[in-house]
């Protein structure tokens, strides 16, 4: 029997037995994560219902408790305050074991039931393990805590030390640490101290009495710090004031050996040597004036009369006046009386004296220069002689200043060294009046208030949790899952095309789907049958004696109410339609159709029976040939060449035959049966079928040849369904499509 073409079908082409599809794992986004929190909403609810009712009948056996606080501030007069570890310093200084057993001793707590209950009281308590747990951690977590380094303000390090081993009050002890805790207010000097009891009263007591006890212990540490420094202070005091004045009395007698005196300026020689040097860069230029005059008379003696001292000389200038005057005159008698006249012969006498006394003049100024250059040089010699010994004399003086200068250095040394230790004692003397380094700035008051939560918060507080972690789960669950719920898992997994999620129909619906399918031919379930239908008949599966093989991987996935639908529905079309059951070992379609055939499959394949004897018709329009009777041989009957000519005679009568058979998984019937097929339809429940099951399903169904069209999930909760990141189009849009379907 030949075997129709595989159209519009895609063959597996190995991917299933390579396990190429499950080497990728699907993409989970944001969509992806919220479907799978709505379907595991139970789960998710339920740990969350579970952990609140668990948290509020825990917060309804807590004690209440009462937290009073006190503020410290550390260092009023902020000289510390760039100190960095101050803060953690003093945190750790107030909380000191020594100090809190002293507080213990001091309020006679190991007397208090709430701090040191009667042997097995406290651990029988509903919190008592609790507070147990975490007093132990809190213990711990301080002595690892590292003590930065501050101004303790001079108290010792042994005020960090634990009492000894063994001491009855240890468990007190341990109750009051973990009660008190001090920590810094913010990034201020202000350090909050509080304490947690049952009774509020309580608690403010032991909280300012620890507060009180930490000033209180500073106080007398600084005030004893202080007296000890004031007495160190005072002799080293007397020993510096001692150096001081030897230091000073060595300065002095130095002065007085080597006749050192100063003014303000410098010393007396040094002052002198500065005049001197004055006195002769002045001589020396005056020299050197006064010598190139007398070098500029020897080398130009005919122009003396243009020299401007002979020029400038009154008497000079006289002389020449009347030397004018009496040429003149003579001028005057030449032209009248000759040049033999008396007259004109004494005028020339006057004349030759007048210019011999200017000749003499001009003389005597040139010989005061030569006198003024050589007294001139003898000053500059003088000056430099006493310039030279000036001189020898400072550089011995400053020789000496050296040796000077460092004993002064040293007394000045000393000098500093005492004045500070001078102000050191009188600020010691004025702080032991002064205020200590801490000082409290409030007390505690009486909280109007427990600060333990109230049941409701601890409710509040366990279902968040619970609900974190019930997504947690719920995400963790669907991971593992295993089982198929959209066509975006059968396209992944096994690269088929998911053909129609047909829906699950309800209680009455279910009895004869193929009739409520005919009755409401707009509803959701039979646009789903008709879309298997369409593509069946788009793909040449449909016409021509066609043979549609429906299966599944395990029993009760809905392979028979799909196989009926489609077969009310080819048949409501117009076509001539046989559904065919060869389930030969548990037969169910009498149920369905509501009918006991009086022939079945078997006897006719066993050729008791003739085919049109068996062969009966349903209200919706098909044929059906079903199973009356089971029987043992089930392979043997379907594998035999009676079965294939029944095939043959069947096709010649029917346009589409619908075969339902036996589920896949374990049984041999549907492999033989699949031979008789030109296509196969594989029925997965949805949300149910696992899987690997489907897959190895398949393989089977893939080894016999048969041309497999796709995969119908059945039975899917529409609103379910819909939820999946990864599910077809149509559910998704239901709601927006509801006006279309008639159900």
């Amino acid at each position: 029997m030949a075997r129709a073409p595989q159209m519009g079908n895609r063959p597996l082409d190995g991917d299933l037995a390579r396990g190429g599809a499950q080497s990728s794992p699907p993409e989970v986004g944001i969509k992806e994560i919220f479907g799978s929190l709505r379907r595991r909403r139970a789960v998710v609810f339920s740990i969350a219902a579970l952990g609140a009712l668990a948290a509020t009948l825990v917060g309804l056996q807590v004690t209440p408790k009462y937290t009073a606080k006190a503020l410290i501030l550390v260092d009023p007069s902020g000289v510390q305050r760039s100190e960095q570890g101050t803060i953690e310093t003093q945190t750790r200084l107030i909380v000191s074991r020594d100090r809190l057993q002293r507080i213990v001793e001091q309020l006679d707590l190991p007397a208090d039931p709430e701090f040191n209950p009667p042997h097995g009281e406290a651990a029988a308590s509903p919190e008592g393990w609790i507070e147990d747990v975490l007093g132990r951690v809190i213990a711990a977590a301080r002595d690892v805590w590292p003590i930065t380094p501050g101004l303790a303000g001079g108290e010792l390090p042994a005020a960090l030390s634990s009492p000894d081993p063994g001491t009855p009050d240890d468990a007190v002890v341990d109750a009051v640490a973990s009660r008190l805790d001090a920590s810094p207010e913010g990034r201020s000097m202000v350090i909050g101290l509080t304490f947690s009891s049952i009774d509020a009263k309580k608690a403010v007591r032991i909280v300012n009495t620890v507060a009180k006890t930490y000033v209180r212990d500073r106080l007398e540490a600084k005030q004893a710090a202080t007296e000890r420094e004031s007495v160190w202070l005072d002799q080293r005091l007397n020993q510096l004031r001692d150096e001081l004045q030897r230091a000073d009395s060595a300065v002095q007698q130095f002065k007085i050996d080597n006749n050192l005196v100063e003014t303000g300026g410098g010393s007396l020689k040094e002052q002198e040597l500065v005049s001197v040097n004055s006195e002769l860069t002045s001589a020396r230029a005056e020299l050197a004036v006064k010598q190139a005059k007398l070098d500029l008379v020897r080398h130009e003696s005919g122009r003396l009369d243009s020299m401007p001292e002979v020029v400038g000389s009154a008497l000079i200038t006289n002389l020449r006046v009347q030397q004018t005057e009496l040429l003149r005159q003579a001028a005057e008698l030449r032209s009248e009386y000759g040049d033999k006249h008396p007259k004109v012969i004494a005028l020339g006498e006057q004349l030759t004296k007048l210019q011999a006394n200017i000749a003499g003049e001009i003389q005597r100024t040139v010989l005061g220069y030569d006198s003024d250059v050589q007294v001139t040089s003898q000053r500059v010699d003088r000056l430099e002689k006493r310039v030279g010994e000036l001189t020898s004399e400072v550089e011995h003086d400053r020789t000496l200043n050296v040796t000077l200068s460092d004993l002064e250095r040293r007394a000045q040394a000393t000098h500093d060294l005492y004045s500070s230790y001078l102000r050191r004692l009188e600020d010691s003397r004025a702080e032991q009046i002064d205020e200590p380094d801490v000082q409290i700035v409030s007390l505690a008051d009486p909280p109007e208030a427990p600060d333990t939560p109230s049941p409701i918060v601890f409710g509040a507080i366990g279902f968040t949790a619970s609900l974190g972690f019930g997504a947690l789960m719920a995400l963790l669950l669907e991971r593992l899952d295993n089982r198929l719920r959209s066509s975006g898992d059968v396209e992944r997994r096994f690269g088929l095309r998911t053909l129609a999620a047909v829906p699950r129909l309800g209680r009455f619906q279910r009895r004869q789907p193929h009739r409520y399918l005919i009755a409401k031919p707009l509803s959701v379930f039979a646009e789903s049958v008709r879309s298997v239908y369409e593509y069946l008949q788009r793909s040449g599966f449909i016409g021509d004696g066609r043979v549609v093989l429906i299966t599944s991987s395990v029993a009760d996935e809905g392979k028979s109410t799909l196989a009926t639908s489609l077969a009310a529905f080819s048949a409501y079309s117009g076509r001539r339609t046989l559904l065919l059951e060869l389930d030969l070992r548990v037969p169910c379609l009498n149920r369905v159709l509501r009918t006991t055939p009086r022939i079945g499959v078997v006897e006719c394949l066993r050729g008791d029976a003739k085919v049109e004897d068996a062969i009966g018709q349903d209200e919706a329009g098909f044929d059906y040939l079903l199973v009356r009777q089971c029987g043992p041989d089930s392979i043997e009957l379907l594998g035999s060449p009676r079965c294939t000519a029944l095939m043959v005679g069947l096709r010649r009568r029917y346009d589409l035959i619908v075969m339902d058979s036996a589920p896949l998984l374990g049984l041999t019937d549907t492999k033989v049966a699949a031979r008789l097929a030109d296509v196969a339809l594989l029925a997965i429940r949805w949300a149910r079928t696992d899987a690997e099951i489907c897959r190895q399903c398949l393989l089977d169904l893939e080894d016999t040849g048969i041309s497999i069209a796709g995969v119908v999930l059945t039975q899917a909760g529409r609103r379910s369904h819909a939820s999946d990141g990864r599910v077809l189009a149509s559910p998704k849009y239901h709601k927006l499509h509801v006006k279309y379907f008639k159900n």
